[in-house]
C-alpha cells in the first residue's frame, strides 16, 4: 500500500539536512525505524495454526542512500527489510524521506513510499481495514521519531542554535 505523511521541523533546511544525515550515518535512523515498526505491529494478531505460538515479523535491517539534493530540498531513499512470521525476508518499506524548505527556520519532513505486509498476512486474507491503519500508524510514528531526533541533535549543537 502507498503511505505518506509529513511534519514541520523547527529548523532551517541546512540544519535539518545535517541532522538527517547524522541520523543516517549513525544508528539514529535505524533506531527510529525499529521503534516505529515495533510499535506499529504491537497490537496485531498474526496468522498461524490455532494454539500455535504467534511470531510477529521483526525489522532485520535499514538501508538508505542520498537522493539528489537541490537548493530547497534534500533527502534519502530508505528501505526497511523485515523477517516475516514464516522466516522469509521481505522489503517492508521502500520510501523517500524528503526535506523541503518551508521558511527561514522551518523545514517540511515528508515520507512517501510503499509499505508491504508479510506474505503470510496476505495469504491469510487479512482485510485492508486492518493492514492500512497499521501501515499509516507505523509511518506516522517513524516520521515523528525522525523529526524529534533531528531536533534533539540540533539542540545538542555546541553553538546552541538549533535553528541554523
Amino acid at each position: 500500500m502507498f503511505v505518506a505523511d509529513k511534519v514541520l521541523v523547527d529548523a532551517s533546511l541546512d540544519a535539518a539536512k545535517a541532522g538527517l544525515m547524522s541520523l543516517a550515518g549513525g544508528d539514529g535512523l535505524a533506531s527510529a525505524s525499529e521503534a516505529a515498526y515495533g510499535e506499529g505491529m504491537a497490537g496485531l494478531h498474526w496468522p498461524g495454526a490455532p494454539g500455535s505460538r504467534q511470531v510477529k515479523p521483526r525489522l532485520a535491517g535499514v538501508r538508505c542512500h542520498n537522493l539528489p539534493a537541490g537548493d530547497e530540498q534534500a533527502g534519502l531513499a530508505l528501505r526497511w527489510e523485515a523477517i516475516g512470521p514464516d522466516g522469509e525476508l521481505f522489503p517492508a518499506l521502500d520510501a523517500d524521506i524528503k526535506l523541503t524548505w518551508a521558511g527561514e527556520y522551518a523545514t517540511e519532513l515528508a515520507v512517501a513510499g510503499t509499505y508491504r505486509p508479510p506474505a503470510s498476512f496476505v495469504a491469510a486474507g487479512l482485510d485492508r481495514a486492518i493492514v492500512d491503519p497499521v501501515a499509516t500508524a507505523t509511518i506516522r510514528i517513524f516520521l515523528h521519531r525522525v523529526a524529534e531526533a533531528i531536533c534533539l541533535l540540533l539542540m545538542a549543537r555546541p553553538d546552541g542554535d538549533e535553528r541554523r
